[in-house]
């Protein structure tokens, strides 16, 4: 019986663009870095059924993308960056371009398998709320701007404020995911690095994670 191939995916992070690479494949492509483009690579990663997809936090992007694949139960995990550019450095290839970043972080999860870290029930429970809000939010945001569009002027007012109130609510509710995925299990590899450390004890911060689930 023919053995099944392990797939193994890099995805490397901006403000604007999702760069993806297949380890030891010539697919390589790029996404937005916004609603739409999330929900096109969730799908599209989906049906490549990979094995493991690395990520490296890059100042916050990389939060919402992160909760969107935990949501649909594909096996993401977030790593210290500083270990991928040793493991780049190591093997010789210095990133240089985006793609070439997501290559690297391929050949990472292949080579070095980063555990995966599963949420708890709760946790999933709390993150498909936020996510299912967020969709809401979306989709009264994207109706009441078409709507203005078609409006008469007496009513335009109105519906300005709803979009005013409608932004700063998704603005709050990206927060929140943020906030949630950064306390959550999915993100304690920095804190399980630094407490490995010899001489560095428990930090004065306490963990967040009562708070987020509140």
């Amino acid at each position: 019986m023919k053995k099944a191939v392990e797939i193994f995916v890099g995805i490397d992070i901006s403000k604007a663009w999702l760069d993806v690479a297949v380890h030891e494949q010539e697919e390589a492509f790029r996404a937005s870095n916004n609603d739409a483009g999330i929900a096109g690579l969730v799908k599209r990663l989906k049906k490549l059924k990979p094995s493991l997809i690395v990520l490296e936090p890059t100042g916050g992007f990389e939060k919402l993308v992160m909760a969107e694949l935990t949501h649909a139960s594909l096996p993401a995990v977030v790593v210290n960056a500083k270990r991928v550019r040793d493991f780049a450095r190591a093997t010789g290839r210095i990133a240089k371009t985006d793609e070439l970043d997501a290559k690297v972080l391929a050949h990472f999860a292949a080579a070095v398998r980063p555990p995966l870290r599963d949420l708890r029930s709760e946790e999933e429970e709390q993150l498909t709320a936020l996510l299912t809000r967020r969709k809401q939010v979306l989709d009264m945001l994207t109706m009441e701007k078409n709507r203005l569009v078609t409006v008469r002027a007496k009513r335009r007012s109105d519906i300005e404020a709803h979009i005013q109130w409608l932004s700063k609510s998704l603005k709050d509710l990206d927060k929140e995911i943020e906030d949630f995925v950064e306390c959550t299990s999915i993100w304690k590899e920095k804190d399980a690095l630094l407490q490995s450390v010899p001489g560095v004890g428990q930090s004065p911060r306490l963990p967040c994670l009562e708070c987020c689930l509140s």
